[in-house]
């Protein structure tokens, strides 16, 4: 069965706003290089279970030598994996024709892959960097018994 684009779309704006926040990163000098989302799967965290934190980056602006990282704190999570990942030169998306329909944005996905330690109310940051940006986003999540 073919799913019409209209209905993807849809689902798209409409079902993972639920699952996530979008956020957008904070710059020294107060602009928006780029917007960040970050929730994790599965939604609900246990103590002693494994999950990820998954990330969407859209720049808005050219991003040379880029680097998204997790900061979480070791006596809270174990983080499984690569803390970090290099990017590299990331653009923002172009802007399609007016001919054509508004399609979603690219944007450049990453997961980090943890184990929280135990239960409670925390904190980790997501860190974007790039050779002249530095943002990031702060996210709590609560991990149940």
């Amino acid at each position: 069965m073919k799913v019409p684009r209209l209905a993807l779309a849809a689902f798209v704006f409409l079902a993972l706003p639920q699952a996530c926040a979008l956020m957008h990163a904070h710059a020294a000098e107060g602009a928006t290089p780029a917007s960040i989302a970050v929730w994790t799967v599965p939604k609900g965290v246990r103590a002693g279970e494994e999950f990820w934190v998954q990330t969407r980056i859209v720049p808005s602006v050219t991003l040379q030598d880029a680097r998204v990282s997790l900061e979480a704190s070791p006596a809270d999570f174990r983080v499984i994996g690569p803390a970090s990942f290099e990017l590299g030169t990331i653009t923002p998306p172009e802007v399609p024709p007016p001919s054509k329909p508004p399609a979603l944005p690219f944007s450049y996905v990453n997961a980090f892959h943890l184990v929280a330690l135990h239960s409670g109310t925390f904190e980790f940051g997501v860190q974007l960097t790039s050779s002249s940006e530095q943002m990031s986003v702060k996210q709590h999540i609560e991990v149940a018994p």
